[in-house]
């Protein structure tokens, strides 16, 4: 599946805290498994919402802390990116 392409507006139905440093998985009700960091993951509540528009790697979470953008695929990017060096 493309990334890029999906697009989906959901909001968080589970969180598994599974690791203390890397990402941990979220559900999305209505929506796609995500593996996100640990410092977002932390401000993440149940019943969050999420959006994804088409065309981009951006993810909009509206959380009690504001409006945060994650780059979702922005790790794998640089490391591409490195590569070609």
């Amino acid at each position: 599946m493309d990334f890029k392409k999906f697009e989906f507006k959901a909001t968080v139905s589970e969180k598994f805290d599974e690791h203390p440093v890397r990402g941990n998985k979220i559900h999305l009700k209505n929506g796609p498994e995500l593996i996100v960091d640990r410092e977002l993951f932390d401000k993440l509540k149940i019943g969050d919402s999420i959006i994804k528009k088409t065309d981009s790697d951006s993810l909009f979470f509206k959380t009690d802390f504001g409006l945060i953008i994650d780059d979702y695929n922005g790790f794998k990017r640089k490391k591409y990116l490195k590569s070609l060096k």
